[in-house]
């Protein structure tokens, strides 16, 4: 099966599974670029939010009033493998593969917490377990 589509004025014929590496190949180079150009304002914004997570880090626990993790959930926590899936998210330089990362992380969780419980996970359940795993692990990076 071939695909047409046009880029910058010309019509290209493709197979289909080359039109998937050849956006694959553009979106990684166009990220690239755009991370050289806009490198400065990353770099503050990054640095604002390290240091806001650290203080976090420093009164943030499973039981804080703001997270509730039910006790009955506790049973795996820290929850490593999701810390350790999210920590090589920085290996990852398109938003695609970032996002696989993530998906996987929360697939850890959901998994670890349907294990330490018999109830069926919810997103009472789910989200301040991520949010606790996202705020670990991203001090550490």
């Amino acid at each position: 099966m071939y695909t047409h589509f046009i880029l910058t004025g010309m019509e290209i014929k493709t197979e289909t599974g080359e039109l998937i590496i050849l956006a694959l190949t553009t979106q990684s180079k166009l990220m690239t670029k755009i991370k050289k150009f806009a490198q400065d304002g990353i770099c503050i914004l990054r640095r604002l939010l390290r240091d806001h997570i650290a203080k976090l880090d420093v009164v943030i626990t499973p039981s804080h009033r703001d997270l509730r993790i039910p006790k009955s959930r506790l049973g795996e926590c820290p929850w490593p493998p999701a810390q350790r899936e999210l920590k090589m998210l920085s290996a990852y330089k398109t938003p695609s593969d970032k996002l696989r990362c993530i998906i996987r992380a929360c697939s850890v969780i959901v998994n670890l917490l349907s294990s330490s419980s018999e109830k069926v996970v919810a997103a009472d359940d789910f989200v301040p377990v991520l949010v606790f795993v996202l705020i670990k692990v991203s001090c550490k990076l």
